[in-house]
């Protein structure tokens, strides 16, 4: 090993792996439509009216199968995941599967079991959950040079006590599966805002307001210099054009500028 003697400039200059989350409609499947050369997964109903490169999967055991062709394949420089929130309840069914089919589950159906992360005792289920939703992490980060998870939010009351209640919008995955996602990259809290302007036929626009600031109330953030601390235009509602080059801008150096 050759130690530096010198400070190493950075080589990764957008996100390896990013996360969009935000409520239903607002704009995260569509903003995939624009995105050059991307393939998403989609695992939810919907993506049928979109115009898009797609392939469907509705459980775990098609979900690998498309990660592993479209790695194979070797031709998109992206992969989306659509929804995460999804991808979870098939991880969460896998683990199930393959208890059932372990020495230690082999009576568990016998026994009258169903869920073992409602069942097994000292939540030991969600042992076995995170370790399949782990692995379906790194088969999607595996199959593409980018990889971007969608995910469904979700309102979540912290209290305090002598303060008043305080709502966060939080990432709507189980247990510890929030916090092994969000380590995996770049958060971005995806919400519609109205423009102080109109249309010229009179309408309002509401643009898509990606926002990567971490606050009290929201699950976000990042650590490259152009995301973190900012907030800006994702989606224009009126053109529906999506400013994918300010999250890359080292693969979109011209709409960058």
């Amino acid at each position: 090993m050759i130690i530096p003697k010198t400070t190493i400039k950075p080589t990764a200059l957008s996100p390896q792996t990013l996360i969009i989350y935000g409520n239903p409609k607002v704009g995260k499947t569509s903003a995939l439509i624009s995105l050059p050369n991307c393939i998403t997964i989609s695992m939810e109903p919907g993506v049928e009216m979109h115009d898009m490169v797609y392939v469907k999967a509705n459980d775990f055991a098609q979900f690998v199968d498309a990660c592993d062709s479209i790695k194979r394949d070797g031709t998109y420089k992206f992969i989306a995941i659509d929804t995460v929130s999804r991808l979870e309840d098939f991880t969460n069914a896998e683990a199930n599967r393959r208890y059932r089919r372990s020495n230690f589950g082999r009576n568990f159906e016998k026994d009258g079991g169903e869920d073992i992360l409602t069942e097994l005792e000292h939540g030991a289920g969600y042992m076995h959950a995170r370790r399949v939703f782990n692995e379906a992490l790194d088969k999607a980060i595996s199959s593409a040079p980018k990889t971007i998870f969608i995910a469904h939010s979700t309102d979540k009351v912290i209290k305090d006590q002598g303060a008043p209640d305080v709502t966060s919008a939080q990432i709507d995955l189980i247990g510890k599966h929030k916090q092994i996602l969000c380590a995996r990259g770049e958060i971005g809290h995806l919400v519609r805002k109205t423009r102080l302007r109109k249309t010229a036929d009179g309408r309002t626009v509401e643009d898509g307001m990606l926002n990567f600031k971490t606050t009290e109330k929201l699950v976000c953030g990042a650590r490259f210099n152009h995301l973190a601390g900012k907030e800006f235009t994702f989606l224009d509602g009126e053109t529906l054009a999506t400013n994918w080059h300010l999250i890359y801008p080292d693969l979109f150096p011209a709409a960058a500028k």
